[in-house]
C-alpha cells in the first residue's frame, strides 16, 4: 500500500462511523491537527475528538476532492457534510445539515498516515448552528478577554445569597470540558428551588461562576448529586485543575430595583405596586443576574 492508499483508508475509516478505525488507519505515532485540536492528537485523545464529531454527526461523510500526491506527501481537498442529531460540547441537537470544505495535508506510506495537518475555517460549522462568533484578542496589555454564559430564573426578586466559585485549570482541554460540565449543570440549576440567576465566565484558563440564590441554604442543593456533584469528585481526583475556591455571601443590604418608565422616561423604584410616578405601570423587575 503506497501513500494514496494510506490515505484512501484514512478517509473510509473516517466515513465508517468508528473512531477506532480512524486510530487503526494511522501509523504507530501517528498524529492529526486541526485548529480545533490545539496541537497535533493521536491514539486515544484522537478517538475522543472522532468519536466526538461521529456523536454529535452520526450521519457525517467526508467526501475527497481533488489529491495530489508527491512521495509520502498528499494533499486532498474534501467536503464533510453531516446532520447535527446528535449533543456537542453541551450543546443539545439542532437538526441542522452542515456543509464544510477544507484540505488535508498528509504524510504517509505503506505503514499507514503518519501526520494528517487539516485546514478548514473553525467558524463555519458553528455559524451554521446558528452559533455567533465573537473575534477578539485574549490579552490586550494587563486586560483578559474571555466568554460568558447566562442563565435566568423567572424568580426576578432580590436574591439573599451569591455563590461563587473560581476554579484556575491547566489547559484548553480542561476548559472545554469545564464549560461542558458548566452547561449541564446551568440546565440543573433551572430546576432547582431558590435559583435566581447563573453567570459563568471563561478568561483564558480562569473559570469563575456567580450564582444568585433566594437564600444561604439553598446552593447547598448542588452537593447533593447531579452535574455539578460529579465535577467536584473530578476536581478532587488525580490530573485535574491547578486549583480553586468556592464561597456562599449572604446578602448585607440589597438596594432598590429600578427600571424605566416606558411613558415619561424617568427611572422609577420598581415596587409590588409597579407604578410610575406618573401613574403608569412599570415594566417587570429585571433578574438581578
Amino acid at each position: 500500500m503506497d501513500a494514496r492508499g494510506a490515505v484512501e483508508r484514512y478517509f473510509e475509516a473516517w466515513n465508517s462511523g468508528d473512531p477506532a478505525a480512524v486510530v487503526r488507519s494511522m501509523a504507530a505515532g501517528g498524529t492529526y491537527e486541526d485548529p480545533s485540536t490545539g496541537g497535533p492528537i493521536g491514539g486515544q485523545a484522537l478517538a475522543e475528538y472522532g468519536g466526538g464529531l461521529m456523536a454529535a454527526f452520526p450521519d457525517m461523510r467526508f467526501a475527497p476532492g481533488t489529491v495530489v500526491e508527491e512521495g509520502d506527501r498528499v494533499a486532498a481537498t474534501w467536503v464533510m457534510t453531516g446532520t447535527h442529531t446528535g449533543p456537542m460540547r453541551g450543546m443539545p441537537p439542532t437538526g441542522r445539515p452542515v456543509r464544510l470544505t477544507g484540505m488535508d495535508m498528509i504524510t504517509a506510506d505503506a505503514a499507514g498516515v503518519h501526520r494528517v495537518e487539516g485546514q478548514f475555517d473553525g467558524g463555519v460549522i458553528p455559524r451554521q448552528l446558528g452559533m455567533r462568533i465573537t473575534a477578539q484578542p485574549p490579552d490586550m496589555g494587563p486586560i483578559s478577554f474571555g466568554t460568558v454564559v447566562h442563565v435566568a430564573a423567572p424568580d426576578s426578586g432580590p436574591p439573599g445569597a451569591i455563590s461563587v466559585t473560581s476554579l484556575h485549570v491547566r489547559d484548553a482541554g480542561e476548559v472545554a470540558e469545564v464549560q461542558e460540565r458548566s452547561r449541564a449543570i446551568a440546565r440543573e440549576l433551572a430546576g432547582m428551588a431558590g435559583f435566581m440567576g447563573f453567570m459563568g465566565l471563561t478568561v483564558g484558563t480562569h473559570m469563575l461562576t456567580i450564582s444568585a440564590w433566594r437564600d444561604a441554604d439553598a446552593p447547598r442543593q448542588l452537593m447533593r448529586g447531579g452535574t455539578h456533584a460529579a465535577a467536584t469528585d473530578r476536581f478532587w481526583g488525580p490530573g485535574f485543575a491547578v486549583g480553586g475556591a468556592t464561597g456562599v455571601w449572604s446578602v448585607e443590604r440589597m438596594n432598590a430595583s429600578w427600571v424605566r418608565c416606558p411613558e415619561c422616561g424617568a427611572m422609577a423604584v420598581r415596587t409590588d405596586a409597579g407604578t410610575c410616578r406618573c401613574g403608569a405601570p412599570l415594566p417587570a423587575a429585571l433578574p438581578f443576574l
